[in-house]
């Protein structure tokens, strides 16, 4: 009979340990994939922030050229579309100031 009860009592502690070490696994394995997750999130922020740079670098290049080259033509020779097109690059980059906290009058002073 003791024997039997120092079975039990061994299959218990075996049972407590392996739920003791079951529930660590557990708490490892979703601790590993907050991190996984937590550090997708940052790769995929930090892409974003590149791609929303190198759009609006792209942008502001197209802007310049385009003023550059309508700074070089007659007043008269400048076509409607291309008028258009300043009015849009101006009211964009005013928004774009005001963004960032600059001051958007002194865009007004170039016009």
């Amino acid at each position: 009979m003791t024997g039997r009860i120092i079975k039990v009592e061994e299959d218990m502690a075996q049972l407590q340990y392996n739920e003791t070490y079951d529930f660590e696994r557990y708490d490892q394995a979703m601790y590993d994939v907050y991190q996984q997750e937590e550090e997708l999130d940052q790769v995929q922020q930090e892409t974003n922030e590149k791609e929303e740079e190198h759009d609006d670098s792209s942008l502001l290049r197209l802007i310049v050229g385009v003023q550059m080259y309508l700074s070089e033509q007659p007043c008269a020779s400048i076509d409607t579309p291309l008028m258009d097109l300043q009015y849009k690059m101006y009211t964009f980059l005013k928004q774009k100031a005001c963004e960032l906290g600059v001051d958007a009058s002194v865009l007004n002073q170039g016009m």
